[in-house]
């Protein structure tokens, strides 16, 4: 069932989760970039950890308020649909079916949203091209391309259910938007998250067997 707690807690999911999903890896990914680059002009650089996640915690907290905003001045509620069907009553007229939908009074707050949700993809889409030249065991251009290929993708779909929202059925224009964020995230850990996994795993476990090969058996 739509209510209005459901309609605010997705937007909430959405961005803060579309958030934690990509600034980090951009952060990263900058920071390797100001490496490489001031190592080609042989200039020395030192990277502060704590500004970077400062600057995560600050995007996050911007978009905290934004949400906060919209939530208290306009929040996202449920708001009935009435498609007009080819189906026909006993008494001979069509039938109305009456869905419901999450939507707030201004449009602003939801194109606020996808814009935002735009400028990260360029801003990584950016970072991913600057990132091509560095050292391959460094370079995660090609994961962040795939995964910002997949993402505009996604966020196109997903602008287009909301704008042809009005014309389907309310219960299909859930379900492909629960389908669309679903396969956003799952794309992002199967192309960038799980084969760093993979590949930390497999470094420990060659150093483990390389710590008890140069160690040698043990004394009786």
């Amino acid at each position: 069932n739509v209510s209005q707690g459901t309609c605010i807690a997705k937007e909430w999911f959405v961005l803060l989760g579309y958030s934690l999903e990509l600034v980090p890896l951009i952060v990263k990914v900058a920071a390797i970039n100001k490496i490489f680059q001031s190592a080609t002009k042989f200039k020395r650089v030192s990277i502060d950890t704590k500004k970077m996640y400062m600057a995560v915690g600050s995007v996050i907290i911007v978009v905290s308020i934004f949400l906060l905003i919209w939530t208290v001045v306009d929040p996202p509620d449920r708001q009935s649909n009435r498609r007009l069907t080819d189906d026909i009553n006993e008494d001979g007229g069509q039938i109305i079916e009456i869905g419901y939908l999450c939507r707030s009074d201004s449009a602003a707050w939801f194109a606020i949203s996808y814009v935002y949700q735009f400028v990260v993809l360029v801003a990584a889409t950016v970072l991913a091209f600057q990132n091509r030249n560095v050292r391959q065991e460094f370079n995660d251009s090609s994961q962040l391309a795939f995964i910002i290929y997949a993402h505009s993708i996604l966020l196109l779909l997903r602008m287009l259910v909301v704008y042809y929202g009005s014309s389907l059925k309310t219960n299909l224009v859930a379900t492909i938007t629960s389908y669309l964020l679903s396969a956003d995230i799952i794309q992002t850990l199967a192309i960038y998250f799980v084969p760093k996994l993979h590949a930390a795993r497999t470094l420990s476990e060659r150093s483990a067997i390389s710590t008890s090969v140069s160690m040698g058996p043990l004394p009786d």
